[in-house]
């Protein structure tokens, strides 16, 4: 538990300090921030509410692209044969569903200007809850930000 009570922590701390200095550097804490919360997340442990369900789908035997196109998760099936196919490791998985997460966020923070404050606002139910529990709805939140935007 106390790893997210610090990575909470240090946007809330850095936003007040920024907000107290005057001095906006906003957008290099920012990226320093999701940069340390992508690192948090692409290489945390087997947690989640649906890990062990990810992991076992990644590592089955008769994974097939053509047993893909009668999914109703097609996407998500055909990116994780693709990161099968090419690495046949996890972590990558975790890794590129983290920049699939991270990426659009950090769009979404910039163009609204919210910045920390946003960061603050959506680290406890957008990336400890929904990122860190469910991959596959993380992934779609994300893309909902971007959608938002435009």
């Amino acid at each position: 538990m106390h790893p997210y009570i610090i990575i909470f922590s240090l946007p809330v701390f850095i936003h007040l300090i920024n907000y107290l200095s005057k001095k906006n550097k906003n957008e290099n804490i920012l990226i320093f921030i999701i940069f340390l919360l992508f690192l948090f997340s692409a290489f945390r442990g087997d947690v989640g509410g649906d890990h062990k369900l990810y992991v076992l789908r990644f590592f089955e035997k008769d994974f097939n692209i053509s047993n893909l196109f009668q999914s109703r998760e097609f996407i998500y099936y055909q990116f994780t044969w693709v990161i099968k196919m090419i690495f046949n490791n996890f972590i990558y998985f975790k890794i590129f569903s983290s920049i699939l997460f991270f990426v659009p966020l950090y769009i979404f923070l910039r163009k609204t200007n919210s910045n920390l404050i946003g960061l603050i606002i959506i680290l406890p139910f957008g990336i400890f809850l929904l990122h860190f529990g469910y991959i596959k709805q993380s992934i779609a939140f994300a893309i909902t930000l971007l959608l938002f935007l435009s």
